[in-house]
C-alpha cells in the first residue's frame, strides 16, 4: 500500500466516524429529550360531556370558588393535628408477646471475674435482674427471649459494711427501646 491509498484509507475512515458520532449525538439528544423533555397530556378532543379543568377562559376551580358560599369559614386541620396523639396503653407489648414461647437467657460474670474489687474474696450470686424482651425470628418459628443479667455480692464486704455488688456485662440491643433483634 503505497502513502497516498493509506491517506484514502484513513480519510474514508474519519468520514464514516464522524457520521456514526454525528447519529450517536442525535440519538442521545432525542433520548434526553424524551426521558427529561418536557411532556404534555393534552389531548386535541374532549369526549362529550368532559369538562376540561385547564382551559384558558375560566377554570374548573374558579367556577367553584364562585359557587361557594363565602360565610362558610375554612376548617383550620392544623389544629386538629395538633391535639391528635397516638393513644398508648400500659401492657402492650405484654399483650402482644403473651402466646409466644419464652426463652430465659442469663448473662453470668466470667469465672475470672467473680472476685471483688475492694478486698479481692469470691462474689456470690444473689439474684437476676430483668433487663428486656426481644422478638426472635426463626424461619416458621418465632420465639421471645427474655434477657436477665446476673448480680453478685461480695460477702466479705457486706459484713464490713462496705457493699459490693457487681451485676454482668450484656450486649446492647439493636435498637434501643425496641423488641428486634438481629434475626428481625
Amino acid at each position: 500500500m503505497t502513502v497516498s491509498e493509506r491517506m484514502a484509507t484513513f480519510e474514508k475512515r474519519i468520514t464514516e466516524l464522524e457520521q456514526e458520532n454525528k447519529r450517536l449525538h442525535n440519538t442521545i439528544d432525542y433520548l434526553t429529550r424524551k426521558l427529561f423533555g418536557k411532556s404534555s397530556e393534552k389531548t386535541a378532543v374532549l369526549s362529550l360531556g368532559q369538562v376540561s379543568l385547564f382551559d384558558e377562559e375560566e377554570s374548573f376551580f374558579d367556577e367553584a370558588e364562585s359557587k361557594a358560599n363565602p360565610e362558610v369559614g375554612e376548617t383550620d386541620l392544623s389544629k386538629e393535628a395538633d391535639n391528635y396523639r397516638k393513644k398508648r396503653f400500659k401492657g402492650q407489648r405484654k399483650e402482644l408477646l403473651k402466646d409466644l414461647e419464652h426463652v430465659k437467657k442469663v448473662y453470668r460474670l466470667a469465672e475470672e471475674d467473680r472476685t471483688c474489687d475492694t478486698c479481692g474474696d469470691g462474689l456470690v450470686s444473689v439474684g437476676e435482674e430483668f433487663v428486656r424482651s426481644e422478638l426472635e425470628f426463626i424461619p416458621a418459628q418465632v420465639r421471645v427471649i427474655d434477657y436477665y443479667r446476673e448480680t453478685m455480692e461480695c460477702r466479705t464486704c457486706r459484713k464490713n459494711d462496705n457493699p459490693y455488688m457487681e451485676k454482668s456485662p450484656i450486649p446492647d440491643p439493636v435498637i434501643l427501646h425496641s423488641m428486634a433483634s438481629p434475626s428481625t
